[in-house]
């Protein structure tokens, strides 16, 4: 009785197991070639992107060691994407300062910080560099609230990686520019209660905390 019961048993797996293939075969094969294809696909597109990396890489090397300096950097970062171009042109703008063109080299800021191909971090760092220049080379049509605007926000934004360089910059627009020396001291603090800011930077931080606290004063 026990071998009958046990062939009964077995037909039936059997038969479950053929009408399962049956109902479900298809679409198991069909989920098994796109699992083989995506796989193939997510190969080939990782062995691009590397092969991309390398090749914008040596663009960027090649201009950075040109001997036509910011041009050479500047044709590059029309071939280039994302960080590489970024960095193009944050060397190029860096290379005009030198050359004491702040004009020039507030042009490409400009461009980086409305450039979005590339990343957030570079957009605030051009914007954090172009506000100091445009600042310092200010005239009385220039808008200082426009100017202030984005930089404290970055300075306000505890996760960027500028936030210390923009509350620096943000402080001195509003302390010199707005006269708005409450404001300024919210900046400096940022930068006095940090455990990484470097002492350069602490210093130069109360000093300005000590003026502003000064002129908030006399305000009274």
């Amino acid at each position: 009785m026990s071998d009958i019961l046990n062939d009964i048993d077995e037909a039936l797996k059997r038969d479950k197991a053929e009408k399962f293939w049956k109902e479900n075969g298809p679409t198991l094969i069909a989920g098994a070639v796109m699992l083989v294809v995506f796989t193939g696909i997510f190969s080939g597109w990782n062995a691009w992107k590397a092969h991309t990396a390398r090749q914008q890489t040596a663009i960027l090397m090649d201009a950075m060691t040109g001997t036509n300096q910011p041009q050479d950097l500047i044709a590059a970062a029309d071939l280039l994407k994302g960080g590489p171009r970024a960095l193009a042109l944050l060397n190029a703008a860096g290379d005009h300062i030198r050359n004491d063109k702040q004009a020039e080299a507030l042009a490409l800021y400009n461009t980086l910080a409305d450039d979005g191909s590339v990343p957030s971090d570079y957009r605030d760092l051009a914007r954090v560099m172009g506000a100091r220049i445009a600042f310092d080379s200010r005239t009385d049509a220039t808008d200082l609230k426009a100017l202030y605007a984005p930089v404290a926000k970055i300075a306000n934004d505890a996760k960027n990686p500028w936030v210390l360089h923009a509350a620096i910059q943000a402080a001195i627009i509003a302390g010199e520019g707005l006269s708005d020396y409450k404001g300024a001291l919210g900046h400096l603090n940022i930068v006095l209660q940090s455990e990484t800011a470097p002492a350069s930077m602490k210093e130069r931080a109360r000093a300005l905390d000590h003026i502003y606290a000064l002129r908030l004063s006399e305000q009274k």
